[in-house]
């Protein structure tokens, strides 16, 4: 396969041909204030593989839930953590609009858009009552938000207003997360979604690995795929 500016493992080249030749939507979620999303010369070697390897893609802006990560590692209330979240959102669409330019088959899209969907409220609703009811999956969310709390960096934060970890606050962004991108799926079926990294909860709940996966709303036909930047050459 061509190569990009991007370290794509070799396992993953033979679904990425599949998805070229099947017309696969691509799907590329990016959280707001992660160092390389932030990088656009990064940003637009993604586009570029993109733009030529699905059908067409969306780049999707995870501002709206950035709150949750705000008002557990800052102690503010919700109303400011939103205004916060959504004007970082906006300095990134614009910024990523500009670049996203020379590639057509590339869209740049807000979280709002796709969580008006009626299954992205549906499956927020089984997750958040299955984070109650199914010990496994709460205890791998829970796993997942103290590693991100225990990062020196956010670790100091919340060090600074609370003695216990705010598991309760942060483990929303989680599940937001997990709401949309299942709900992505069933929305644009066949989907390949691309990220630096494998959401290990995600790939569980596609696998139906938890009591629950059946009652969400996702398509069968998914594709996920790491995709990492390289670095300045």
């Amino acid at each position: 396969m061509r190569t990009y500016n991007l370290n794509i493992p070799e396992q993953y080249w033979k679904p990425l041909a599949r998805a070229t030749a099947h017309g696969y939507a691509g799907l590329f979620g990016i959280s707001i204030g992660k160092k390389e999303f932030c990088d656009l010369d990064i940003m637009k070697e993604y586009m570029q593989f993109m733009d030529q390897t699905f059908r067409f893609s969306t780049i999707l802006i995870a501002d709206i839930p950035k709150r949750h990560t705000i008002m557990a590692l800052e102690g503010i209330q919700e109303p400011v953590a939103l205004r916060r979240a959504l004007t970082a959102g906006n300095d990134i669409e614009h910024a990523l609009e500009r670049i996203s330019r020379p590639f057509p088959h590339v869209k740049v899209a807000r979280w709002s858009v796709f969580s008006q969907y009626l299954s992205y409220s549906d499956n927020l609703k089984i997750i958040q009552r299955s984070y109650v009811a199914d010990t496994s999956f709460r205890k791998g969310v829970d796993s997942m938000v103290k590693a991100f709390l225990n990062i020196p960096n956010n670790k100091k934060k919340w060090q600074e207003i609370s003695d216990d970890p705010p598991v309760a606050l942060a483990k929303e962004y989680v599940l937001e997360e997990l709401a949309m991108l299942t709900s992505f799926s069933a929305s644009h079926n066949p989907v390949c979604e691309i990220y630096p990294g494998l959401n290990g909860l995600q790939e569980l709940l596609h696998a139906g690995q938890y009591s629950f996966s059946y009652l969400l709303n996702m398509g069968k036909d998914r594709i996920s795929a790491e995709v990492y930047p390289l670095g300045p050459q």
